[in-house]
């Protein structure tokens, strides 16, 4: 029995490596390529052409969107969890629609529509005179204020959890000390999430510099906006692959920081016990106001983006039946689709490898599972092409040398390409879920398995599969919904004439065709819905 466990363990953490380097490569290869090319004088004109130009906007962007965020997803988070008010039971799930509307299709939406000679200054100009002119939307303002509208339900998310795992009998014995509610909730209650609310801010600082879309509509040179210039515009891959090291690092900067909000979270809460906040009820113009507060982020996140996309859909309706977007869609949702079982299947390999390995090994599997999802798209798909490309090269140096001939990029140049950066991408997803689906299997359903005499197979078919069976569909579903809405990564790595949704709206968007670019942006949007539906039903009434 125990050689048979050893054994067990031996392969599973021999599969847990071999993963673990797959999705390490990227970044090995990203650090030989920055530090094997070019010399000092690259380094230099990095640091005095693209961080100079590019850094600033980058910096003012991630700190003006993620204090929009912030504000808005701490406020509706307060508002829900402390205030009774009407439709608060529908506003509580409602407010993560945002998050369904892709930056990048905000940031389209909303160039186009409030723009100088967009529909909304032109009616303007029209009532009010020709001399009014409302400030440029395409500037790092415009930038942060659409992309803190629909990122602000990280922090929402996040706050509010916050919230709800604090102990009701702190609040209360705080109150019955002569505080009142409002200082209570002030000087108790929002300190305690202040961890929480950081780490949702800083999930929200990396969309926004994972989003070159967003960036490129926009008109601000972020620094990875930067890297897919350097590559594509410049043919300059050793200086994309130096920047993308640099990114890199403010990256990891960004993770040690969310790591210790978290563990600062874990240690103010302690031990206490929550309870169900009880919250106080709103009357009269305090209790609209409430409703109004939660209600417009919603109407401008998500409300206003559907109806803008609907208008111009209506107008083109031919297109739903047209090859180009049919084609997109069915290669969309083939790709999405085994994307999903693919990276479901990794995450369960390692999600069981930190269940059952050694401490310090189950550390190191976590942190190779987390890792990915931080990374710009942009950058991980540098990384995912210079090893694939130099294995190409050996295969056809191979190939022509025993057979004459060159059979191409076979990796590089392919679906392969895609598919092996959507693993590194959205391994964190699907680890995350799975690893607390196993929290639900005790060693004691195991042993009880034994004693019936079922073997190890019979019993991961027969009581792992089932009780897993809500994480792996929630695991499959969210990186469905990711890969449809990935623009970078597709973008860079995609084979030669192989569009997808998110490619087509870029394309569309970039030559001012929104009414083009409406159909397949409802389409990710309808998608986008899904794991909202998913959270919502876990959400108390």
């Amino acid at each position: 029995m125990a050689q048979s466990f050893d054994r067990k363990r031996s392969g599973l953490k021999a599969a847990a490596l071999i993963l673990g380097l797959i999705v390490s490569l990227p970044i090995a290869a990203l650090v030989y390529l920055a530090l094997q090319s070019g010399g000092e004088d690259l380094w230099q004109r990095l640091f005095r052409v693209h961080l100079a130009n590019s850094l600033p906007d980058t910096i003012l962007l991630l700190v003006m969107s993620g204090a929009l965020a912030a504000f808005l997803g701490t406020s509706l988070a307060w508002l829900i969890s402390f205030y009774e008010f009407p439709f608060r039971r529908s506003l509580q799930w409602l407010a993560f629609l945002p998050l369904a509307v892709p930056g990048y299709i905000a940031a389209f939406i909303a160039t186009d529509t409030f723009a100088f000679s967009g529909p909304v200054q032109t009616a303007l100009r029209g009532i009010f005179g020709a001399q009014l002119r409302l400030p440029d939307i395409r500037s790092v303002g415009g930038a942060a204020l659409v992309l803190g509208v629909v990122l602000y339900p990280y922090v929402y998310a996040a706050a509010r959890a916050a919230f709800q795992r604090q102990s009701q009998a702190q609040l209360d014995v705080a109150q019955t000390l002569g505080r009142t509610r409002t200082k209570v909730l002030r000087d108790i209650a929002l300190p305690q999430a202040a961890p929480a609310i950081v780490v949702g801010v800083i999930l929200v600082m990396l969309e926004v510099l994972n989003d070159i879309g967003a960036a490129s509509f926009f008109g601000v040179q972020t620094v990875t906006l930067s890297v897919y210039s350097l590559w594509l515009g410049q043919d300059n891959l050793p200086g994309a692959a130096r920047l993308s090291i640099l990114i890199l690092f403010a990256v990891l900067l960004l993770l040690m920081a969310m790591r210790h909000a978290e563990a600062r979270e874990k240690l103010m809460l302690g031990d206490a016990k929550p309870g169900k906040l009880v919250r106080h009820p709103l009357h009269g113009l305090w209790a609209l106001a409430a409703c109004g507060v939660v209600a417009l982020p919603v109407l401008l996140g998500f409300v206003l983006p559907i109806g803008l996309l609907l208008g111009s859909a209506l107008r083109r309706l031919e297109l739903i039946v047209a090859p180009q977007f049919l084609e997109s869609l069915v290669r969309t949702v083939l790709l999405a689709s085994t994307a999903s079982v693919i990276v479901m299947l990794a995450g369960l390999l390692l999600a069981y490898a930190a269940r059952i390995l050694r401490h310090d090994l189950a550390r190191l599997v976590q942190f190779v599972a987390s890792i990915g999802y931080a990374i710009p798209g942009a950058v991980l798909a540098i990384g995912v092409l210079i090893p694939l490309s130099s294995l190409d090269q050996i295969f056809n140096m191979a190939t022509f040398s025993w057979f004459g001939v060159k059979p191409g990029l076979i990796l590089s140049g392919s679906v392969f390409a895609l598919l092996m950066a959507y693993l590194v991408r959205f391994l964190t997803i699907s680890f995350h879920n799975l690893e607390m689906g196993l929290r639900q299997l005790t060693p004691n359903l195991d042993a009880a398995a034994r004693t019936m005499g079922r073997g190890r197979w019979r019993r991961f078919v027969d009581i792992h599969v089932p009780i897993l069976k809500p994480s792996l569909a929630a695991a499959m579903l969210l990186v469905f919904v990711d890969t449809m809405k990935e623009l970078p990564v597709t973008l860079l790595l995609r084979p030669f004439d192989f569009d997808t949704l998110a490619t087509d709206i870029f394309a569309s968007a970039s030559l001012g065709q929104l009414e083009n670019a409406s159909i397949p942006a409802l389409a990710i949007i309808i998608v986008g819905l899904l794991p909202i539906f998913l959270i919502s039903r876990g959400l108390e009434s």
